[in-house]
């Protein structure tokens, strides 16, 4: 039992045993590794490409929509311009026809 303050002995560790790491078994590792990652990046390279091209044809879509957008909300202005024209003359003649009416029945009851 250990005394109060004492450290704890400690066990020696065995040694670790190292692989056999030599030029003729870490190379073949090595050349695979580095054609592993020679794939992964020339794939990484297509992707990139292909997402940029896409990207690219998005921005234009946005662009022609956005130009698009544009001309209806400028048009639906117009068109409402013209109806507000529309309107305030079509009111003008229901209040010229009104007043003929009005007129009409004043002359016909002074007959």
């Amino acid at each position: 039992m250990p005394v109060v303050g004492e450290q704890p002995r400690m066990l020696p560790l065995p040694p670790l045993a190292a692989p056999n790491l030599t030029r003729e078994t870490t190379a073949p590792m090595l050349d695979k590794t580095l054609s592993e990652l020679e794939t992964a990046i020339r794939d990484l390279l297509q992707r990139n490409q292909r997402l940029t091209a896409r990207t690219h044809e998005l921005e234009q879509a946005l662009a022609a929509a956005r130009e698009e957008n544009d001309t209806l909300q400028l048009s639906l202005m117009e068109q409402e311009e013209a109806g507000a024209g529309t309107r305030q003359r079509v009111e003008g003649l229901l209040a010229l026809l009104a007043a003929q009416s009005v007129e009409q029945r004043h002359a016909a009851s002074v007959e």
